[in-house]
């Protein structure tokens, strides 16, 4: 339907029907159709939007900002209206962080006082600690009242290691690796591409 109106009405008349349908197609068409109209303006600006917002929710690396990279070369146009390439920095940026989620569960302690420490293992399956000029420099957070926590920190705090645990402190109550129902170290690789991790449910206990 949207390519016949574009034969017999005018380009005002035509946004208007496209941006009650709020199509990315629609847009795309008409912008090709437009480019120099203020109309194809914000039909482009419609079309980074929805590309943006798509790729920052992404959880793969490359997923995160193929789509919008490949959308600000194709349209340079849209560097005119809006920032777009500190836009696409911020993405590449982010493509660099890791994400990594999951819940605490016990019967037995104030969730929201255990904290959480990131080791990286290496091959040999050694856990390390690490310190940047003098300062811890492990990734570490606390849960909520819930258990719930996220980290997110850059790729680098892995130390080009394949591998990585959880190590789960309360204070006097000393610390604790995650374990597997029959009892050995959980270690989870990362994905050259894996952006996002939720690790789910992980029950503990210290005595």
């Amino acid at each position: 339907m949207i390519p016949l109106l574009f034969a017999c009405t005018s380009a005002e008349e035509q946004w208007g029907i496209i941006s009650q349908n709020d199509s990315i197609p629609a847009y795309l068409s008409f912008y090709e159709k437009y480019p120099d109209n203020i109309f194809g303006d914000s039909a482009l600006l419609k079309i980074e939007k929805d590309i943006f917002l798509h790729s920052n929710e992404s959880i793969t690396r490359r997923e995160l900002y193929d789509s919008y990279e490949k959308f600000v070369n194709s349209y340079p146009r849209i560097n005119d209206l809006i920032d777009a390439d500190n836009k696409l920095d911020f993405l590449k940026q982010k493509a660099d962080t890791l994400e990594v989620s999951g819940k605490l569960v016990s019967e037995s302690h104030y969730l929201s006082s255990v904290s959480i420490t990131l080791m990286p293992v290496s091959e040999e399956g050694k856990a390390g600690l690490y310190f940047d000029d003098g300062i811890f420099a492990n990734p570490n957070t606390y849960p909520d009242s819930l258990g719930n926590f996220t980290m997110v920190f850059h790729e680098a705090a892995l130390k080009d290691m394949p591998f990585f645990t959880l190590k789960l402190s309360m204070g006097y109550y000393g610390g604790s690796y995650i374990f597997d129902e029959e009892g050995l170290p959980i270690n989870i690789k990362i994905d050259s591409n894996t952006r996002v991790i939720d690790i789910g449910d992980i029950k503990f206990s210290m005595k």
